[in-house]
């Protein structure tokens, strides 16, 4: 694919895909395919569960929510706090969390 196509899909990926709905860029779709390395590696398993991920997320969950980790810290924290499930942003420099139900003891 030469450039002027993946400018066009990524512009394209931009426009229709909800997943990037609202998001305010200061670039262009050029800047990136410009600044990309001549070898584009695929990530397949990263790709595919970020689009498992984002589908549960945005009502593809069954139970009504989904159960997910970052780090192993948090799911410690889970275990010794005896919590159904654990919200947690950021990186291993920012441990932030908040618990959405207590088990019954």
């Amino acid at each position: 694919m030469n450039r002027q196509e993946q400018i066009k899909q990524l512009e394209n990926d931009w426009l229709t895909n909800p997943r990037w709905a609202n998001v305010k860029r200061g670039y262009s779709a050029e800047d990136v395919v410009r600044l990309r390395g001549s070898i584009q590696p695929e990530y397949t398993l990263a790709r595919r569960g970020a689009e498992k991920l984002w589908e549960k997320i945005n009502g593809g969950a069954r139970k009504g929510y989904v159960n997910a980790f970052g780090e192993l810290l948090s799911q410690a924290n889970q275990k010794h706090l005896k919590i159904d499930h654990l919200i947690v942003s950021g990186g291993g420099g920012t441990q932030t969390g908040f618990c959405l139900g207590k088990k019954a003891m």
